[in-house]
């Protein structure tokens, strides 16, 4: 395994190539040694790097790469394609995708362009996201597997790290699964909530939650989280199955309804799910009988 460089690391790293503190890691303002702005983007960088995605490349990935196309790494390493959205044939899985991008680059821009993106140096973009911060505008994307949700989510992930560099606000994320999110939350005779956990969450200025679902019927507890998150006014970005968001709903014959979703997971969760403010993506064709 390769060698886990903290965060210590990162920060000499950037000061020893930084020219305006030459590794001091602070200047002089006003007669006052204040932190280098090399020590910011080292932060930022490194808390990039902490994010634990799967597959890994999710973090490499640009708006152009999302187009309806499912690639997958070879034995060799390199990305070959497999085929289009599951369930789609091309056309219909370039139109769907085209669509779902559009949405993910108005919440993060003022335009859904992604040759107009390319230019960073001459446009303002991270005024869209600090502007999320502020709202607490969620953003709910729903799909199959291999629909691309998770890689949306990872490109709106990406923004804000973008964000919090040019802005110079620290911005703070976590990307969790929902898997891990429902073990902290699970609580019975054998097992307490991890609260320590679920508030490190909570005061997170942008939570992704990957893959959010029903995974048993034992008690979990999420209110403590999404409550305080939404009193805070700090976005969540949740990619989740067709079938967990219609189960939200009460669409008929789906597997969950929003009565076991609000027993199992709490008032908050539900209510967040619904929020009529939502950002919410469908990687799917209405209408249409879907499988989560």
């Amino acid at each position: 395994m390769g060698k886990t460089i903290s965060h210590s690391n990162y920060c000499d790293y950037f000061a020893s190539k930084c020219p305006r503190c030459k590794g001091l890691k602070r200047v002089l303002r006003d007669g006052e040694w204040t932190s280098c702005v090399c020590q910011h983007i080292a932060t930022v960088k490194w808390r990039f790097e902490q994010i634990k995605l799967e597959p890994p490349e999710l973090k490499y990935h640009n708006w152009s790469d999302f187009n309806g196309i499912v690639r997958k790494r070879s034995p060799e390493g390199r990305m070959e394609q497999t085929g289009f959205i599951k369930g789609m044939d091309a056309s219909t899985a370039a139109v769907v995708a085209e669509s779902a991008r559009s949405k993910a680059m108005l919440y993060c821009f003022d335009t859904d362009d992604c040759e107009a993106v390319k230019d960073r140096s001459t446009r303002k973009k991270h005024s869209i996201i600090h502007n999320r911060s502020l709202s607490g505008d969620n953003v709910v994307i729903a799909g199959n597997s291999q629909s691309g949700r998770s890689l949306l989510a990872a490109l709106i992930l990406k923004e804000v790290v973008r964000a919090s560099l040019d802005s110079g606000k620290l911005y703070t994320f976590g990307w969790i699964n929902g898997v891990r999110l429902i073990q902290a939350a699970l609580w019975d005779s054998n097992k307490t909530i991890d609260h320590a956990l679920i508030d490190e969450w909570s005061e997170l200025d942008f939570l992704f939650i990957d893959n959010f679902h029903l995974r048993h019927s034992k008690s979990v507890c999420l209110d403590d989280l999404f409550f305080a998150r939404r009193c805070e006014q700090r976005p969540t970005i949740i990619t989740c199955s067709n079938q967990f968001l219609d189960g939200c709903r009460d669409v008929p014959l789906r597997e969950f309804n929003s009565g076991r979703i609000r027993q199992m997971l709490g008032d908050e969760a539900l209510d967040m799910m619904l929020n009529p403010s939502n950002v919410e993506i469908k990687l799917y064709v209405e209408g249409e009988h879907r499988n989560g």
